[in-house]
């Protein structure tokens, strides 16, 4: 079963994919709007975790969830958000793997330890999310965001 320090894992990971799929998106980063979304998507994804699914299926409705979002309250197309989230995701995978790596290599950890750390756990989501987030503001400096990117009448109600 999963836990909850997994889900707290996958938050800041969530914050980075949303925030590289929006500037991959050219839509503008307004964090609050960021943080809510991935909060929302966080919990949804939870619930679709504690299901008898397989991690290839999860990915799967990870994708299309964000996509959905993403193109409800913003004017990208749904089309265009498919393959955004994905390339977001791939991103996150390649870091993953690295940062995976990296941390293995050390010799005086061992592995078995190192792979059932909490800690490690949430270091590593933390690393992951600080690059994505970085990464996201350096690809922003190069993809100038469109203006009136958000919808309106989406979030007519929050003003942050």
């Amino acid at each position: 079963m999963i836990s909850l320090l997994n889900v707290l894992n996958d938050f800041p990971e969530t914050i980075g994919v949303i925030a590289l799929s929006l500037v991959f998106g050219q839509v503008s980063l307004l964090w609050g709007r960021v943080v809510v979304m991935s909060l929302v998507t966080t919990a949804v994804l939870y619930l679709f975790r504690l299901l008898p699914f397989d991690y290839g299926t999860l990915v799967l409705i990870e994708i299309v969830i964000l996509a959905i979002v993403i193109s409800k309250l913003t004017v990208v197309p749904l089309t265009k958000c498919l393959i955004i989230v994905s390339a977001s995701l791939i991103i996150l995978l390649v870091l993953k793997y690295f940062t995976n790596y990296f941390g293995l290599t050390v010799d005086w950890v061992n592995v078995h330890l190192l792979l059932n750390s909490n800690v490690f756990l949430g270091i590593t989501g933390l690393v992951h999310a600080f690059l994505m987030i970085l990464f996201a503001e350096l690809v922003l400096k190069f993809y100038k965001p469109v203006q009136d990117s958000w919808k309106k009448q989406a979030l007519t109600r929050f003003r942050f």
